[in-house]
C-alpha cells in the first residue's frame, strides 16, 4: 500500500495531510523542507511518509479536545491539525546560495511555520542562522557535535555557553535565548555523550583510541581531557586525514603496541589498549572498519563503540564472525513500535516506516545506498519533528494558530531587511512545554531538557545498547539515563 504512495519528488512538492475542520480562523499548519536529491533521499521519504501517515490516521486520535478535558501530562491529549507539508529540492547539493534562496521561497511564497534542513552539518548550521534571524522554528536532523563539559556537583553534562557573559546588555541576551530557542534539535546529542560516557565508565575502560574525520568533531572530544572526573582514563586521537583510512587503522595498531611484548604480564595487559570510541558517521565508519579488518584489528582483543545511531542498519556481514565487539546506540526501540504499542501510542509501525524509506531510496538510486546503510535514525527524527508540529498545532493550549496568517517572516530582499515572525518564538517555546508525548526516537521532553540557566531539568531519555559479538547477531540491552 505504502509503495503506490512514492512520488515524484524533484520538484516543489505540495502535500496536504490530516485534514481535521477546524473553526474559520485556525490557520492550517505549513511546514517546509530543503532537501539534496540523492544525500537525503531517506529524508525526502520520510517527509512524505510523515504528511501521509497522518492524513490516514487522523481519524484516530482525539481530535482538539476541550480545555477541561485536557491534561497537560498525558501525551495522549491533543489531535492533529491540519498540515501542509512544502519540499524544495536542490538541483546543486553543494550550492549554499540555492540552498537559501529556496528556503527563503518557502518562507516568503508559502508562509511557512517552520523549516527542516538537510542531514549535512554545514547546510544545517546555515539554514539555522538564517531561521534564528527570521524568528522561524528550525528543526536540525543531525548531530551539531556541540561542546559539552561535565558539571562537577552532578557529573551531568552542561553546554559550553552555561557561564555566558552577564555582563552583556539584556537585549544580547534575550535575542541571544530567542535564537536557541527557534533552533530545536532532535538529535540527542547530550544524551548521546553522556551514554558513552557512561558506557566507559561502567566498563571501566583505562585507555581508549578516539578515531575521527571530521576537524568538527574535536569540540565534543575535548570533554575527554578536560573533565576531571576523567583523568584516570588515557585518551589518544587518531584523526582520519584526506581519507585514509588504512594509515588511521595502522596507527591505532601502533599505538596498541603489543606486537614487541614479550612479558607475559604486559601481553595480558594490552586487552586494555584494544578499545576503540569510533566518532563517525556511519559511511566513514564503515570505511574505517573496513581498514582495521585489512590489519588485523578486527578480533577478540577489540571493543568497537561508535557514536552512530544507526549500527543496526550498516553493512556488518564482514564483521560478524570475528569475534570482536560492535557497541552501538539506538534511540529507536523496535520492541516498543510493534503495531501494538504503535496503536496504543498513536505512532506508526517501525517495519512498515523502514520500508518505505528503503523502498523510495532503492527507487532513487543504488548510488544513494552504500555500506554504510541507511541513516534511519535521521528519518525517525524526521517524522518526530512533522507529529509533534502537528500534535502542538490541535493543542488546547496553542493560542497563536487563529491570528499568525498576518505575522509571516520575511527574508531580505532589494527593498526591506529580514522582518522575523511575531510567533515564531512563541510557537518554538510551546514546541518544548508540551514535547511530552513519546515519537519513534523516544520521548521528546528530551527537547525541553534545559531550562534557562542552561542545566539540565528534570527529564529521562532511553537508549537501545546494540552489541554484535561472538553470536553474529546483534542483540540490544535496555539502558536509561535520568537527569537529576
Amino acid at each position: 500500500m505504502l509503495h503506490t504512495i512514492l512520488l515524484s519528488i524533484f520538484t516543489i512538492l505540495h502535500l496536504t495531510s490530516a485534514k481535521v475542520e477546524f473553526s474559520e480562523q485556525q490557520q492550517n499548519l505549513r511546514i517546509g523542507a530543503v532537501f539534496r536529491a540523492k544525500e537525503d533521499a531517506h529524508l525526502v521519504a520520510a517527509f512524505n511518509y510523515s504528511l501521509h501517515w497522518l492524513h490516514e490516521h487522523h481519524n484516530n486520535f482525539l481530535l482538539l479536545p476541550s480545555a477541561a478535558n485536557a491534561n497537560k501530562n498525558n501525551e495522549n491529549d491533543g489531535g492533529i491539525g491540519t498540515v501542509i507539508g512544502y519540499m524544495e529540492i536542490l538541483e546543486d547539493p553543494v550550492d549554499y546560495y540555492e540552498l537559501l534562496e529556496k528556503a527563503c521561497r518557502l518562507i516568503n511564497e508559502r508562509d511557512v511555520h517552520a523549516l527542516i534542513g538537510p542531514a549535512h552539518l554545514h547546510q544545517s548550521e546555515l539554514l539555522a542562522d538564517l531561521s534564528a534571524k527570521l524568528k522561524v522554528p528550525f528543526f536540525s536532523l543531525i548531530d551539531p557535535l556541540a561542546h559539552h563539559f561535565l558539571n562537577p556537583s552532578d557529573g551531568n553534562l552542561m553546554k559550553a555557553n552555561a557561564d555566558a557573559d552577564s555582563n552583556g546588555a539584556e537585549s544580547v541576551r534575550q535575542t541571544a535565548a530567542e535564537e536557541e530557542i527557534v533552533r530545536i534539535e532532535m538529535f540527542p546529542h547530550t544524551q548521546l555523550f553522556e551514554a558513552i560516557i557512561d558506557l566507559i565508565k561502567y566498563w571501566r575502560w583505562s585507555r581508549v583510541i578516539v578515531v575521527y574525520r571530521q576537524p568538527e568533531r574535536i569540540r565534543r572530544l575535548a570533554i575527554f581531557w578536560e573533565s576531571d572526573a576523567l583523568a584516570s582514563i588515557r585518551f589518544h586521537l587518531v584523526n582520519i586525514e584526506h581519507g585514509d583510512f588504512l594509515s588511521a587503522a595502522k596507527l591505532v595498531k601502533e599505538l596498541e603496541d603489543c606486537g614487541e611484548v614479550t612479558n607475559r604480564h604486559q601481553q595480558g595487559q594490552c586487552s586494555e589498549f584494544s578499545r576503540l570510541l569510533l566518532d563517525m558517521d556511519p559511511q566513514d565508519t564503515h570505511q574505517f572498519l573496513l581498514a582495521a579488518l585489512k590489519v588485523g584489528l578486527v578480533e577478540l582483543k577489540h571493543w568497537f563503540l561508535t557514536t552512530s545511531l544507526d549500527m543496526r542498519h550498516m553493512d556488518m556481514e564482514l564483521f560478524r564472525h570475528n569475534h570482536a565487539h560492535f557497541v552501538g546506540l539506538d534511540p529507536v526501540d523496535t520492541h516498543l513500535l510493534s503495531p501494538s504499542f504503535s496503536a496504543n501510542k498513536q505512532l506508526p509501525d517501525f517495519d512498515e516506516f523502514k520500508q518505505y524509506i528503503r523502498a523510495h531510496v532503492n527507487a532513487v538510486g543504488p548510488s544513494t545506498t552504500n555500506s554504510g546503510g541507511l541513516k534511519m535514525s535521521e528519518a525517525a527524527f524526521l517524522f518526530d519533528a512533522v507529529y509533534l508540529m502537528a500534535r502542538q498545532w490541535s493543542m488546547p493550549n496553542n493560542n497563536i494558530s487563529g491570528s499568525i496568517g498576518a505575522a509571516a517572516a520575511r527574508c531580505a530582499s532589494g527593498q526591506h531587511a529580514h522582518r522575523p515572525s511575531k510567533f515564531g518564538v512563541q510557537i518554538a517555546r510551546q514546541l518544548r512545554q508540551n514535547a511530552n508525548i513519546h515519537g519513534i526516537s523516544g520521548q521528546l521532553d528530551r527537547l525541553n531538557s534545559y531550562n534557562n540557566n542552561n542545566r539540565a531539568s528534570s527529564t529521562n531519555f532511553t537508549f537501545r545498547i546494540n552489541l554484535l559479538g561472538y553470536t553474529g547477531h546483534i542483540d540490544d540491552v535496555h539502558i536509561k539515563r535520568f537527569y537529576a
